[in-house]
C-alpha cells in the first residue's frame, strides 16, 4: 500500500446550528443571500480563534514532543523554532528527510515530496506500507522524527499569516468567482470570508464552481 502522508493535516470543522421552526425551508431552497452570509462570516471568526501566541504554542508541542517519544534530533528542531519565534519551512523539510531515512533504515521504500497551498509549501513523502509491522515502523519513525514538526509547521501563527495574506492577495478572484456564480458578495467582505463562502458556494453548486481550486487552494 502506498501512504502519502503530509505530515499532520490539521482541519477545522464548525457546525453552525441555527433556530428553526417546522415552516423553514431546506437551506438548498433559500435564495443565495439567506442562510448564507452569517455561516462564513462565523466560520472565518472560529478560524482565527484557533491562531495561538508561537512561545505559547511551542513550549506546549515541546513538553508533549518530550513526552511522546520525539527524537534527540526532533526535539533539536523545536527548541531551534523557539528561538527563532517560528519554524522554518527548512526546518519542516529536515524533519521529512529524518523520517524518510528512518524509514529506510526499517526497510520501508519511501521519496521526498514537497507539495504547495494556499501558497505554503509544506513537505511530505511516499512511503510503501503493507503488512501491520510495516504500519507499525512506518507510525514509529513519524514519532520519533517529524509528528510535532509538522503539526507546529502547519498551525503556527506565521504559517497561518502566510495563508491569510495569499487569500487577501487573491480577493478579487475570489469576489468575481463567487459573484458569478450568483451569489452576492459583501463590499467590506475579507480574503478569508470570501475563502469560506467559496466553500459554500462549491457546496451549494454541487462543486460545479470551485473558487478556492481556481486560485490553488485545496482546503481551508
Amino acid at each position: 500500500m502506498h501512504t502519502k502522508h503530509i505530515a499532520i493535516a490539521v482541519c477545522l470543522v464548525v457546525v453552525a446550528v441555527a433556530g428553526c421552526s417546522s415552516t423553514a425551508a431546506p437551506t438548498d431552497s433559500l435564495p443565495a443571500d439567506e442562510g448564507f452570509q452569517w455561516t462564513y462570516q462565523d466560520n472565518a471568526d472560529a478560524y482565527m480563534t484557533e491562531v495561538r501566541a508561537f512561545d505559547v504554542q511551542i513550549a506546549e508541542v515541546i513538553e508533549e514532543s518530550r513526552a511522546g517519544g520525539a527524537s534527540a534530533s526532533q526535539i533539536g528542531l523545536l527548541e531551534q523554532a523557539q528561538a527563532d519565534g517560528q519554524l522554518k519551512l527548512e526546518q519542516a523539510r529536515t524533519a521529512s528527510r529524518s523520517t524518510i531515512a528512518c524509514f529506510e533504515a526499517n526497510g520501508l521504500a519511501a521519496q521526498y515530496e514537497e507539495s504547495e497551498d494556499a501558497g505554503v509549501s509544506t513537505p511530505s513523502y511516499l512511503v510503501q506500507a503493507q503488512d501491520d509491522g510495516e504500519l507499525a515502523s512506518r507510525d514509529s519513525c513519524e514519532v520519533s522524527e517529524s509528528f510535532w514538526v509538522n503539526y507546529l509547521y502547519q498551525t503556527q501563527a506565521a504559517t497561518i499569516e502566510q495563508t491569510l495574506a495569499y487569500l487577501e492577495e487573491h480577493r478579487t478572484a475570489l469576489e468575481r468567482c463567487v459573484s458569478d456564480a450568483g451569489f452576492e458578495v459583501a463590499p467590506d467582505a475579507t480574503g478569508l470570508e470570501l475563502a469560506f463562502q467559496a466553500e459554500e458556494v462549491a457546496t451549494r453548486t454541487s462543486h460545479s464552481v470551485n473558487c478556492l481550486s481556481d486560485i490553488g487552494v485545496s482546503s481551508l
